[in-house]
């Protein structure tokens, strides 16, 4: 007997737990990217190209298991994606170099380079969380709804 897909098994857990196993895996795969992409780039660099790796894992896994229900078409999700994930590795890499710099008087080497970058990662999921449920993975407006016009404004 074949188990059912990821995608099947993991719609019976919460969307809330769905969320921290995608993201999670997809912020760990962020993180270690970084290692060895710092042994050939700036900091700041790396931490941009490991976000771009992260991306691409995190788009799978959010398509599949934590927004299965979105009926939007892929090509408007994967720019919305990319738009989400433009303001957050934006936020998340200056978060990495304020955190890294604000910590350097006391605390400096790969230990704080990677403290940072995963305090960071962690303040942009909750952004990256609200940024795809609101916008990449919204659900699609019924085809009854598109093109009516929209409340009026009062004093109009």
């Amino acid at each position: 007997m074949s188990r059912p897909p990821l995608a099947a098994r993991a719609a019976s857990l919460p969307p809330a737990l769905r969320f921290l196993f995608a993201g999670g895996t997809a912020a760990a795969l962020n993180w270690l990217a970084r290692f060895p992409l710092s042994l050939v780039l700036p900091f700041w660099l790396a931490v941009w190209s490991a976000a771009a790796i992260g991306m691409v894992a995190g788009f799978v896994l959010y398509r599949s298991v934590v927004f299965p229900f979105s009926a939007r078409p892929l090509h408007q999700e994967i720019r919305d994606f990319l738009a989400v994930n433009l303001v957050t590795s934006l936020v998340v890499t200056g978060l990495a170099e304020l955190i890294r710099t604000a910590l350097a008087p006391w605390w400096q080497g790969e230990a704080a380079l990677a403290f940072a970058h995963a305090a960071a990662i962690a303040a942009g999921a909750v952004l990256n969380f609200l940024g795809h449920r609101s916008i990449t993975f919204r659900p699609a407006r019924p085809a009854s709804l598109r093109g009516a016009p929209g409340p009026a404004h009062p004093g109009a």
